[in-house]
């Protein structure tokens, strides 16, 4: 599909006459919509690349998700590791049976709250760790190399700065939902 076949498609998906353009008034959605779909491409093509490389190791993207979380963070709780790296409680609790079955993590129950359980690596956790580490770090860095080192500066700020803009934003529409119920 060609660029203006997309912006007669934009214009009617936005309630506009074909006449209009996405260079009127409807620049900041067209621009949002293309920088959406960049960085959705972008991300996938990362991810892609990193599961790759993860599964020669023999690991999820999860695991090592996991594993990252608690080599650099150290013994944290299920819930902890949960928003460390986005994932749902039952999500995380599978990864780390996943884990504990290879031998690279440990559950132990907290004295104070026997409900709770902290997970850490164990030493064949942190060496297998160590082992896949560096060569996840070096794709990466291979990945972004594209761009100058202040580029990569800028798009790092760039990126966190339209994070915390998106939590503000659910946020406040989360405090909308509460208080109208």
């Amino acid at each position: 599909m060609d660029t203006r076949e997309m912006a007669r498609k934009f214009s009617a998906a936005m309630g506009h006459s074909q006449d209009d353009s996405p260079n009127g008034g409807d620049k900041e959605i067209w621009m949002a919509l293309r920088i959406w779909v960049a960085l959705s491409r972008a991300h996938i093509s990362v991810v892609a690349r990193e599961q790759i490389e993860l599964t020669q190791e023999g690991i999820t993207r999860g695991e090592f998700g996991v594993m990252d979380a608690l080599y650099f963070c150290g013994t944290m709780l299920i819930s902890d590791i949960q928003r460390k790296i986005l994932l749902s409680s039952g999500g995380v609790t599978y990864l780390v049976d996943r884990l504990e079955k290879k031998g690279y993590v440990k559950r132990t129950p907290l004295k104070e709250d026997r409900r709770a359980i902290s997970v850490s690596l164990t030493s064949k956790g942190e060496k297998r760790f160590m082992e896949i580490f560096p060569n996840h770090a070096h794709g990466l860095m291979e990945t972004m190399e594209v761009l100058s080192l202040d580029e990569q500066m800028m798009l790092k700020d760039m990126l966190k700065k339209i994070g915390l803009r998106a939590v503000e934003l659910v946020d406040g529409k989360q405090r909308t939902v509460a208080n109208n119920k």
